[in-house]
């Protein structure tokens, strides 16, 4: 069975993240433009633009999705 469009799309938006994330740590968030982002991500600007509606957007998505890291990895911890 083919997996839902809204799994695909979260799928597309975790790595859009993950590669943002190598992006801004080699050049910085400030340096690291909109067009290289999409450049290195082999998308165009509208299709970033589908999935954030800014930079600044996509960092809070790479804070979020480390929170949730953490917040994974701490409830053994706090389970005990």
């Amino acid at each position: 069975m083919a997996p839902s469009t809204a799994k695909v799309e979260r799928a597309r938006e975790q790595q859009l993240v993950a590669q943002a994330v190598e992006l801004f740590s080699h050049g910085g968030y400030r340096e690291t433009s909109i067009r290289e982002i999409a450049e290195k991500l082999g998308i165009t600007r509208p299709l970033f633009y589908y999935y954030f509606d800014s930079k600044e957007e996509l960092l809070w998505g790479i804070i979020g999705h480390i929170g949730y890291r953490l917040l994974e990895q701490g409830r053994p911890i706090a389970a005990v």
